[in-house]
């Protein structure tokens, strides 16, 4: 970090996946590689302090890309996001964990599993003190426990370990 009044903790990491909803897809073709997303319509993210579109991000063993593809829809909100694949208005690269459970229920079919770009780390940022104030560490506390049953580094290890051993 460049500012060394501050310290950082590492809370998890979240992973992307790209999706859409089965009825976007009905009368289209299903991406098969990353440079076939220009055929669609995407929802994607843009920084509220910028206004600048972030670009979808795709890796595999092999090769990287990266992809400023047209925006159908623009938003600056997880829940927005994930309302608009919902809703039918394209697809988009979103937080697993957001998406996992509308996989499981239909409402969105993963796109491209092959390509998964680097996860997001997510940190909690507080001033160094010399000493650490107990409030600031209750909550620090809190919040590591909370964002751990988002951490996709976890769920990849208990994942693993189900198809090891059940």
């Amino acid at each position: 970090m460049a500012d060394s009044s501050l310290k950082a903790k590492r809370l998890c990491e979240l992973d992307y996946v790209l999706c859409a909803p089965p009825a976007y897809l009905e009368s289209r073709r299903r991406p098969s590689h990353p440079r076939d997303i220009d055929e669609h319509r995407v929802v994607s993210y843009f920084s509220a302090s910028n206004g600048k579109r972030f670009p979808l991000r795709f890796q595999n063993s092999e090769e990287s890309n990266e992809l400023l593809a047209t925006a159908w829809v623009a938003v600056n909100e997880s829940t927005a996001h994930l309302s608009a694949l919902l809703a039918g208005l394209g697809i988009g690269q979103t937080f697993g964990f957001l998406a996992r459970p509308h996989f499981k229920d239909g409402t969105l079919i993963e796109l491209l599993p092959e390509w998964k770009p680097a996860n997001h780390v997510l940190h909690l940022v507080y001033p160094a003190d010399r000493f650490p104030n107990p409030k600031l560490r209750a909550f620090s506390d809190w919040a590591a426990g909370v964002f751990e049953g988002y951490d996709s580094r976890l769920a990849r290890d208990v994942s693993r370990i189900i198809h090891t051993h059940g």
